[in-house]
């Protein structure tokens, strides 16, 4: 029951953020699908440059992809925002080894930003 009964019980219990919690999933759920996803729009995103990844497609293609992968980092960027207190922000062009927590605030403006980017290029493509 993803933690319904346990977490909306009144009087209201503190959260368990043991990883042995039966309920764990309430929070590993969430934050690893987020990231998942980011991953798979950042590596899309990068294999644009690579022209042997994407040989072929023609520039409408690559336009569509470029917008579809910002659109997808931005809506899990969000979706971090709004589950976590903190979390990381990353796209394509992120030195992982540099990446530090951000407030939710600055996470949930980072994929404003992600989400209006997706909006111009799928404008501009003609999606």
């Amino acid at each position: 029951n993803f933690g319904a009964r346990v977490y909306s019980s009144v009087p209201r219990v503190e959260f368990n953020n043991a990883a042995t919690d039966q309920n764990i999933a309430v929070v590993n759920t969430p934050w690893y699908n987020s990231y998942s996803a980011i991953a798979s729009a950042n590596l899309a995103l990068g294999s644009l440059a690579d022209t042997a990844v994407f040989s072929g497609a023609g520039a409408a293609d690559a336009a569509i992809v470029r917008a579809a992968g910002a659109f997808i980092q931005g809506a899990a960027t969000a979706n971090l925002a709004l589950f976590f207190d903190k979390a990381f922000v990353v796209t394509e062009r992120t030195d992982v080894t540099a990446v530090t927590f951000q407030p939710a605030a600055a996470v949930r403006d980072s994929a404003l930003r992600m989400l209006d980017t997706a909006i111009a290029r799928a404008t501009a493509s003609g999606t």
